[in-house]
């Protein structure tokens, strides 16, 4: 087993140990992951949008849940905020998103994690990171896909860095959002 591979497998154990005592101590009752995903579940509510992929909400994590697991992950992550208007630029607004920086790829360098409600409003977010990279290797971007769920990070963070971040998002988030 790689040494990334290890890492994700470790930090992923102390995300479920953390969710697992915060669940524990909540006062307020809270689904399980097999309760929130099971779309086509004849329960489910009639007011549930059936279409909406899960979202890293749905399943209880939350961005900073995610913002911090990749600080967890030895990747440098310096300052972690909400996203403003003007952090988004011309890129689809989030219905929430998180903003983080990465010192050593210079000032105002980082990241967004940025979750949408609609899948079609992902799908032209991550088109949109993707297609300048396309259009110009210095607007280059890794660009990582769970459900509603958009990660994209500066181009120039190296790419065992990148792919390190994307298995830390897989522990944490499966690849369907779910």
């Amino acid at each position: 087993m790689s040494r990334k591979s290890v890492a994700a497998v470790l930090l992923a154990a102390a995300l479920t140990s953390c969710a697992a005592s915060e669940i524990a101590s909540s006062s307020t009752p809270r689904a399980t992951a097999s309760e929130t995903t099971s779309s086509a579940a004849p329960t489910q509510s009639p007011t549930a949008e059936p279409s909406a992929s899960p979202t890293a909400e749905a399943v209880g994590v939350s961005l900073e849940e995610i913002a911090e697991a990749f600080r967890n992950s030895g990747v440098e992550i310096g300052e972690v905020r909400e996203m403003t208007v003007a952090d988004y630029g011309p890129a689809p607004k989030a219905d929430e998103g998180l903003r983080f920086l990465i010192p050593s790829l210079g000032e105002d360098a980082g990241g967004r994690i940025m979750r949408y409600d609609k899948a079609e409003v992902a799908d032209r977010a991550q088109a949109y990171y993707e297609e300048l990279g396309e259009q110009s290797a210095l607007l280059f971007s890794h660009v990582f896909r769970r459900g509603n769920l958009v990660v994209q990070i500066n181009g120039t963070l190296p790419q065992d860095q990148a792919d390190l971040l994307e298995a830390v998002l897989d522990t944490v988030l499966p690849e369907d959002g779910s």
